[in-house]
Protein backbone atom coordinates (compact mmCIF):
# COMPACT_ATOMS: atom_id res chain seq x y z
CA UNK A 1 0.00 0.00 0.00
CA UNK A 2 2.83 2.12 0.94
CA UNK A 3 4.34 1.97 -2.41
CA UNK A 4 1.18 2.43 -4.31
CA UNK A 5 0.90 5.74 -1.99
CA UNK A 6 4.46 6.38 -2.68
CA UNK A 7 4.12 6.00 -6.69
CA UNK A 8 1.26 8.13 -6.73
CA UNK A 9 3.10 10.98 -5.17
CA UNK A 10 5.90 10.87 -7.39
CA UNK A 11 3.44 10.61 -10.78
CA UNK A 12 1.24 13.28 -8.88
CA UNK A 13 4.81 15.15 -8.72
CA UNK A 14 6.18 14.57 -12.13
CA UNK A 15 2.71 15.72 -13.74
CA UNK A 16 2.81 18.93 -11.99
CA UNK A 17 6.78 19.87 -12.35
CA UNK A 18 6.11 19.11 -16.48
CA UNK A 19 2.79 20.94 -16.37
CA UNK A 20 4.67 24.22 -15.29
CA UNK A 21 7.75 23.65 -17.15
CA UNK A 22 5.44 23.24 -20.60
CA UNK A 23 3.43 26.70 -18.97
CA UNK A 24 6.57 28.58 -19.12
CA UNK A 25 7.80 27.69 -22.06
CA UNK A 26 4.49 28.15 -23.74
CA UNK A 27 5.01 31.86 -22.46
CA UNK A 28 8.24 32.46 -23.51
CA UNK A 29 7.37 30.53 -27.13
CA UNK A 30 4.48 33.55 -27.61
CA UNK A 31 6.83 36.01 -26.63
CA UNK A 32 9.63 35.14 -29.04
CA UNK A 33 7.14 34.63 -31.94
CA UNK A 34 5.79 37.71 -31.51
CA UNK A 35 9.43 39.54 -31.69
CA UNK A 36 9.79 37.07 -34.68
CA UNK A 37 6.21 38.81 -36.27
CA UNK A 38 7.91 42.13 -35.13
CA UNK A 39 10.92 41.68 -37.33
CA UNK A 40 9.56 40.27 -40.12
CA UNK A 41 7.38 43.01 -40.77
CA UNK A 42 9.79 45.25 -40.25
CA UNK A 43 11.55 44.51 -43.82
CA UNK A 44 10.17 44.81 -47.09
CA UNK A 45 12.45 43.93 -50.21
CA UNK A 46 13.35 47.08 -53.08
CA UNK A 47 10.15 45.86 -55.03
CA UNK A 48 6.96 47.75 -54.96
CA UNK A 49 5.20 44.22 -54.33
CA UNK A 50 5.25 44.83 -50.08
CA UNK A 51 3.42 47.29 -47.76
CA UNK A 52 4.39 47.49 -44.12
CA UNK A 53 3.62 49.48 -40.88
CA UNK A 54 7.26 49.01 -39.70
CA UNK A 55 9.76 50.05 -42.58
CA UNK A 56 11.15 53.36 -43.53
CA UNK A 57 10.32 53.45 -47.31
CA UNK A 58 7.34 55.55 -48.58
CA UNK A 59 6.94 53.15 -51.44
CA UNK A 60 6.11 50.55 -48.70
CA UNK A 61 4.81 52.22 -45.89
CA UNK A 62 1.53 51.81 -44.43
CA UNK A 63 0.30 53.41 -41.51
CA UNK A 64 -0.50 51.40 -38.42
CA UNK A 65 -3.98 50.65 -36.87
CA UNK A 66 -5.23 51.75 -33.44
CA UNK A 67 -6.07 48.51 -31.38
CA UNK A 68 -9.28 49.94 -30.12
CA UNK A 69 -10.24 47.17 -28.39
CA UNK A 70 -8.89 44.48 -26.45
CA UNK A 71 -10.91 42.15 -29.28
CA UNK A 72 -9.19 43.81 -32.34
CA UNK A 73 -7.36 40.44 -33.08
CA UNK A 74 -10.50 38.54 -33.20
CA UNK A 75 -12.12 41.08 -35.12
CA UNK A 76 -9.04 41.23 -37.50
CA UNK A 77 -9.09 37.61 -37.96
CA UNK A 78 -12.68 37.21 -39.13
CA UNK A 79 -11.85 40.47 -41.68
CA UNK A 80 -9.01 38.73 -43.13
CA UNK A 81 -10.79 35.05 -43.28
CA UNK A 82 -13.47 36.92 -45.51
CA UNK A 83 -11.11 37.61 -48.18
CA UNK A 84 -11.24 35.32 -50.93
CA UNK A 85 -8.34 32.37 -50.96
CA UNK A 86 -7.45 33.55 -47.88
CA UNK A 87 -5.70 30.24 -44.83
CA UNK A 88 -4.76 31.84 -41.23
CA UNK A 89 -1.35 29.49 -40.75
CA UNK A 90 -0.67 31.22 -37.25
CA UNK A 91 -2.53 32.60 -34.13
CA UNK A 92 -2.18 34.00 -30.27
CA UNK A 93 -3.08 36.66 -28.72
CA UNK A 94 -0.60 39.04 -30.05
CA UNK A 95 -0.36 38.27 -33.64
CA UNK A 96 -1.95 36.74 -36.79
CA UNK A 97 0.01 35.05 -40.11
CA UNK A 98 -2.50 34.50 -43.36
CA UNK A 99 -1.32 33.64 -46.90
CA UNK A 100 -3.68 34.47 -49.76
CA UNK A 101 -3.68 33.31 -53.21
CA UNK A 102 -4.36 34.81 -56.20
CA UNK A 103 -7.39 33.91 -58.48
CA UNK A 104 -5.55 32.99 -61.71
CA UNK A 105 -2.12 31.66 -61.18
CA UNK A 106 -2.39 31.19 -57.26
CA UNK A 107 0.68 33.44 -56.69
CA UNK A 108 0.93 33.45 -52.91
CA UNK A 109 1.14 36.57 -50.83
CA UNK A 110 1.74 36.51 -46.68
CA UNK A 111 0.60 38.77 -44.14
CA UNK A 112 1.89 38.92 -40.80
CA UNK A 113 -0.12 41.06 -38.21
CA UNK A 114 1.23 41.76 -34.47
CA UNK A 115 0.16 44.13 -31.61
CA UNK A 116 2.72 46.59 -30.42
CA UNK A 117 2.66 49.80 -28.33
CA UNK A 118 -0.67 49.84 -28.40
CA UNK A 119 -1.04 49.89 -32.33
CA UNK A 120 -1.38 47.01 -34.96
CA UNK A 121 1.27 46.48 -37.34
CA UNK A 122 1.00 44.35 -40.16
CA UNK A 123 3.01 43.27 -43.42
CA UNK A 124 1.70 42.05 -46.98
CA UNK A 125 4.12 40.93 -49.02
CA UNK A 126 3.79 38.82 -52.20
CA UNK A 127 6.33 36.09 -52.04
CA UNK A 128 7.27 36.19 -55.97
CA UNK A 129 7.43 38.55 -58.99
CA UNK A 130 8.46 41.83 -58.73
CA UNK A 131 4.62 43.93 -59.02
CA UNK A 132 1.43 43.44 -57.52
CA UNK A 133 -0.17 45.89 -59.07
CA UNK A 134 -1.03 47.36 -55.02
CA UNK A 135 -2.95 44.21 -54.30
CA UNK A 136 -1.43 43.91 -51.07
CA UNK A 137 -2.05 47.83 -50.00
CA UNK A 138 -5.81 47.17 -50.99
CA UNK A 139 -6.17 43.84 -49.36
CA UNK A 140 -5.08 45.55 -46.32
CA UNK A 141 -7.04 48.67 -46.83
CA UNK A 142 -9.86 46.26 -47.33
CA UNK A 143 -9.81 44.19 -43.63
CA UNK A 144 -9.09 48.02 -41.98
CA UNK A 145 -12.07 48.88 -43.34
CA UNK A 146 -14.06 45.64 -42.29
CA UNK A 147 -12.55 45.93 -38.73
CA UNK A 148 -12.96 49.47 -37.94
CA UNK A 149 -16.48 50.59 -39.98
Amino acid sequence: MRVLKSRAVVSSFIFYFMFFFIFLLGGVSVSNANQEVIKEISKCPKSPNCVSTLVDSKRHKMAPWAAASPDVMKKIKAAALKEPRSKLISESDTHLQFTFKSFVFRFVDDVWIALKDGKVHFKSAARTGYRDFDKNKERMERIQARVYN
